[in-house]
């Protein structure tokens, strides 16, 4: 499908906003000869440098064209990034281990309301 429009909302963890996903879109949109990208406000810059200031700017929101192939239309893309507002040192969650995964699944904890069988019944 050429969509006209395209809404990414982007919440990985990804502290150095490396915007990998996306990335990645490009890169398979271009191997599968979908579609390209582009900056709207200047179609001649590389998009890598798009990208550098999207990453070092504060916007929430990177626009991008979107140039489809065959049938040939246009498009466009907006990527949404979920960032910490600035300031926020939320610290940076390790990976889980393996004991961590193997872990027994410990079961949702229950309301209040739920144990007095105000909620939902189970």
């Amino acid at each position: 499908r050429r969509l006209p429009r395209i809404l990414v909302s982007d919440a990985a963890e990804d502290p150095e906003l490396s915007m990998r996903c996306l990335r990645d879109a490009f890169v398979l949109c271009r191997r599968e000869g979908l579609c390209s990208f582009y900056d709207p406000a200047d179609p001649r810059r590389d998009l890598e440098y798009v990208l550098q200031d999207f990453r070092r700017g504060g916007s929430a929101v990177l626009r991008l064209g979107i140039r489809y192939e065959v049938p040939a239309g246009d498009g466009e893309l907006f990527y949404v990034r979920m960032r910490l507002p600035h300031g926020d040192d939320a610290p940076v969650r390790p990976l889980l281990t393996e004991a961590e995964l193997l872990e027994p699944r410990q079961p949702p904890l229950r309301t209040q309301s739920h144990e007095n069988g105000d909620g939902p019944s189970s």
